[in-house]
């Protein structure tokens, strides 16, 4: 009898979970859709959708001032305007037009409405496949150093609720939300090949079963090159030093086979893409992280008093880089560690550097969450809340909120914001993983074991 009630209960409360989940789930849409609504074709998204729609329906070439000008027309603004951050034509490659083509073919408050709530998923799943990477990572460690291999044991299992928190909460993933921009699906291609090239393997060997799969999503991640450019070689290059060569081979063969088919479709678009972005660049004024902290050094009152601008920026990226490579340098130098460091290096090095841009932060920012101090013991990599977290996602929800009313108020003078906080963080944090690592060789060394 208490078993059937026991079971009883428990399927009441399965379908009471059900119907609360799909009452937030329509409420999302609606409100998505309201949101979609609201914002017209004052998005990112606009410009590629109505490219790529003029190529489908129309046979244009989405490059062309055709093109362009009816951009302009329906958008209400030109460069060098309020919209002029949008109105600036197609500016993506070739291969966007093929990939945004199902979307292209749907009315543009249908498509923007779905674009977002992609966004919103992309943005969960990426902080879930990041979570559970940097996780993998930090176990299958402890399991390689302290235990033999044994496969799936590396595995984790610690909830992922902590890392959704500041994913949804940092203010670069609600204004890539707000602006209805690409950098939420680069971050999820990225996190998705992170989480393969360190899921354990299931054939015997332990031989990688997912690195073409990796590679697939790395060349997916380069819908916007700017913003992936510089962590899909990251990865590329910690794969190649660990002769995962299936991961470079299919990465390679995947964008070699979006460009041709590009190619087929609009013969010559690199040239206008190169065009095109070089005329945005000089309009839009595109910066990096470097150039944006060299203006704020070199302004008044700034600390460099009058020191030219571009020596300043090349000194500030010298600075950064070398501050990613000591990082780099101090880390365990495992797939997360090369994919902060060249998120880093891409934020600071390479224009343009929006607050949207910056959601790919939270790279590094969830492998820092599921960093344990020295010395933690080996059952806490398994327990479902590791210690630290809670504290560590408190810390980052504050940060969020404090920073996100300075971005709405200095958009472009807060840029910088975010990228300098990872930047020192991932700097302290090698400091300290060194410093932990020199004392456990000290206590190694005079411990009454090594005497003998």
């Amino acid at each position: 009898m208490t078993s059937r009630l026991d079971m009883a209960r428990l399927a009441s409360a399965r379908l009471g979970g059900g119907v609360a989940l799909g009452a937030a789930v329509g409420l999302d849409v609606w409100a998505t859709a309201a949101l979609a609504g609201a914002m017209g074709t004052s998005n990112d998204l606009f410009p590629r959708w109505y490219g790529a729609r003029a190529w489908l329906l129309d046979g244009l070439d989405p490059y062309s001032a055709v093109v362009s000008e009816g951009i302009r027309h329906s958008m209400g603004g030109a460069p060098g305007e309020s919209l002029g951050a949008f109105v600036f034509g197609f500016v993506y490659p070739g291969y966007v037009a093929l990939l945004l083509a199902p979307l292209a073919l749907l009315p543009f408050p249908w498509a923007a409405a779905l674009w977002l709530l992609m966004a919103q998923a992309a943005t969960g799943a990426g902080a879930w496949l990041g979570w559970r990477a940097a996780g993998t990572e930090r176990r299958s460690a402890r399991v390689t150093s302290e235990t033999p291999p044994n496969p799936g044991q590396g595995r984790d299992r610690a909830r992922a609720t902590p890392g959704l928190l500041v994913a949804f909460l940092f203010p670069a993933s609600l204004l890539n939300l707000t602006f209805g921009q690409f950098a939420a699906l680069v971050f999820l291609c990225l996190a998705g090949a992170w989480y393969l090239l360190v899921r354990p393997a299931t054939l015997p060997g332990d031989r990688p079963v997912w690195d073409g799969r990796a590679g697939v999503l790395l060349a997916l991640a380069l819908v916007k090159p700017s913003v992936a450019l510089l962590p899909v070689s990251a990865l590329l290059l910690w794969a190649a030093r660990q002769r995962r060569y299936r991961v470079v081979t299919a990465c390679l063969l995947t964008w070699g086979v979006m460009v041709g088919l590009s190619l087929l479709a609009l013969p010559g678009w690199p040239e206008s893409f190169w065009r095109s972005t070089a005329d945005y660049a000089r309009v839009a004024r595109a910066t990096s992280a470097a150039a944006l902290a060299a203006d704020l050094l070199a302004g008044p009152p700034g600390l460099a008093g009058g020191f030219p601008v571009p020596a300043l920026t090349v000194a500030v990226a010298a600075a950064a880089a070398a501050a990613t490579a000591a990082g780099w340098r101090a880390s365990s130098r495992r797939a997360g560690d090369a994919l902060s460091a060249g998120v880093l290096l891409g934020a600071w090095l390479v224009p343009p550097l929006y607050e949207w841009n910056s959601v790919l932060l939270l790279v590094p920012l969830l492998t820092w969450l599921r960093r344990q101090p020295a010395g933690t013991p080996a059952a806490a990599e398994v327990d479902p809340w590791p210690a630290g977290v809670a504290a560590k996602t408190a810390a980052l929800a504050l940060a969020s909120a404090l920073t996100l009313p300075l971005i709405a108020r200095w958009p472009s003078e807060s840029r910088a914001l975010w990228p300098s906080v990872v930047l020192l963080g991932w700097g302290a944090q090698g400091a300290l993983a060194s410093r932990g690592t020199r004392k456990v060789t000290r206590r190694s060394e005079t411990s009454p074991s090594s005497a003998t």
